[in-house]
């Protein structure tokens, strides 16, 4: 009988930039499998992670004339 084979998974790619240029936004990183589990070995972990970015800064929003 074969053993079990474990997920493999690459490592984590650079944070993405954040989504918004001020105020709150997220940033994504993410890594791929590089082989699957087989005959019950471990399973492949989260393939993303999120996490919060920016500043608690509002946005400066264009004055408009009425």
């Amino acid at each position: 009988m074969r053993a079990p084979r474990d997920c493999r998974v690459t490592e984590w790619a650079e944070w993405s930039p954040c989504s918004k240029t001020c105020g709150i936004g997220e940033q994504v990183r993410t890594r791929a499998v590089l082989r699957q589990s087989r005959r019950g070995g471990r399973a492949c972990p989260s393939l993303q992670e999120t996490t919060w970015c920016g500043s608690y800064r509002d946005c400066d929003l264009p004055h408009f004339a009425w």
